[in-house]
C-alpha cells in the first residue's frame, strides 16, 4: 500500500426509461465501504424525467453528482465515451469504475478494487463479477489473469460492471469504440491489453453482480439483435489479431450462443 489517494469516479450509463433498474444500481454505490469521489449519470439522449431520481441522486452519501446527456453516437459506448470526456476536461487523474445500469456492486467492490490497485500501480484492477439468470447463480471463478487472445475468442469475465481503468489507461486507448452495438467489453480490453505497459492486478473475489434476466432495452443487454452487428464489426476490427485457433473459437462462440454464423 502506498497511502496515497487516487480518486474514483463511478460512471453509469443508461436510458430513463426504467428508474427501477437504475435505482438498485445506485443504491448499491451508496452502500459502497469506499465510497467514490465522484458519480457520472450519463443518459443516451434524454434526461429521466424530473423527480424520477429524487433521494437517490440527492443522497448525502455521495460526494458528487454529475448528470449527463450523451450527445454523441447513440449506444452504450457514446454514453460512456460522454462521461469520460468530461472527467478528462476537468482534469481528473483517478480510477473510473463503470457500472451497467441493470446491475450492482457488493459493498466492498471499490474498496477491494482500490486496496488491489494500490498494491504495485495498477492501470486496470479487475475483480469477479457473478452471473445470475432468472435469479440463481452461474458458478464461475474470478478472474485471475487475462491475454488479448482470451477477448478474442470470447469473453472470460471482464464487463461493464467490473471495469475499474485508470482514466490516462482509457484516454490512450481512445475509449470505447463510438457506435459499436454490442462487444464493446471485449473490444476495450482487445485494446486495453494491446498496451506494452499495462499493469493489471485482481482482487480475487466476486464483489459486482451481473442480471442478464432483468431489462429488455438496457444499454448493455445480451442476446439482442445488436448484437450480430457487434460481433461483425468486432471480427472487421480485431480479425487480423486472431490465430487460426482463435478464429475457431470466437466463431464457434458467436454461432453457439447468439445463433451468429461468422463469414
Amino acid at each position: 500500500m502506498t497511502g496515497q489517494h487516487i480518486p474514483i469516479a463511478t460512471l453509469i450509463a443508461s436510458k430513463p426509461k426504467n428508474p427501477d433498474l437504475l435505482r438498485r444500481a445506485l443504491i448499491s454505490v451508496i452502500q459502497q465501504y469506499r465510497r467514490p469521489d465522484l458519480l457520472l449519470l450519463a443518459f443516451d439522449r434524454r434526461l429521466p424525467e424530473p423527480g424520477a431520481l429524487d433521494g437517490v441522486i440527492s443522497n448525502p452519501f455521495i460526494n458528487g453528482v454529475v448528470v449527463l446527456r450523451n450527445e454523441r453516437m447513440q449506444g452504450a459506448a457514446g454514453t460512456w465515451n460522454t462521461g469520460l470526456s468530461w472527467l478528462q476536461e476537468q482534469g481528473f487523474d483517478g480510477y473510473v469504475a463503470i457500472l451497467d445500469d441493470d446491475d450492482e456492486w457488493d459493498p466492498d467492490h471499490l474498496s477491494q478494487c482500490e486496496r488491489a490497485g494500490a498494491r504495485g500501480g495498477a492501470d486496470v484492477v479487475l475483480s469477479g463479477l457473478r452471473v445470475m439468470k432468472d435469479g440463481v447463480e452461474i458458478p464461475r471463478a474470478p478472474l485471475s489473469s487475462v491475454t488479448v487472445d482470451d477477448f478474442l475468442a470470447g469473453n472470460p469475465g471482464w464487463q461493464g460492471s467490473n471495469t475499474f481503468v485508470k482514466l490516462e489507461a482509457l484516454m490512450r486507448v481512445g475509449g470505447f469504440t463510438d457506435g459499436l452495438p454490442s462487444t464493446n467489453d471485449r473490444d476495450l480490453a482487445v485494446r486495453l491489453l494491446g498496451l506494452p505497459d499495462l499493469k493489471v492486478a485482481f482482487t480475487h473475489r466476486m464483489t459486482a453482480t451481473w442480471h442478464i434476466d432483468s431489462q429488455a432495452d438496457a444499454l448493455s443487454r445480451p442476446g439482442s439483435p445488436e448484437k450480430r452487428a457487434g460481433l461483425l464489426q468486432f471480427l472487421a476490427m480485431h480479425g487480423h489479431l486472431m490465430s487460426p485457433d482463435v478464429m475457431t473459437r470466437f466463431k464457434a462462440r458467436a454461432r453457439d450462443l447468439f445463433g451468429v454464423d461468422m463469414p
